[in-house]
């Protein structure tokens, strides 16, 4: 594999990443839906740190340790799920 090839296999990754944030960004409008229905609250710490523990773990059985990353990148995530459910 070139380098050519190796960067148009990054970006076919890359839109599969948009496409599934997208994705999970309506799940979480449908959330934040039944969650004002019900009268629940748009946050839960204890889920959060269940998540970020739980895919902490997975990209280590992947082979890449990196918790300091994990956390980072799914807390921006949460965050802004949490924007769209307020929504």
């Amino acid at each position: 594999m070139n380098l050519d090839q190796a960067r148009e296999k990054i970006d076919e990754m890359d839109a599969k990443i948009v496409e599934l944030l997208a994705k999970r960004f309506e799940l979480c409008r449908k959330i934040g839906e039944y969650k004002k229905k019900n009268n629940l609250s748009i946050q839960d710490k204890d889920r959060e740190k269940q998540i970020i523990k739980a895919r902490a773990e997975k990209l280590k059985k992947l082979g890449f340790e990196d918790q300091q990353f994990v956390q980072g990148l799914f807390e921006l995530i949460m965050k802004k799920c949490r924007e769209v459910q307020k929504k």
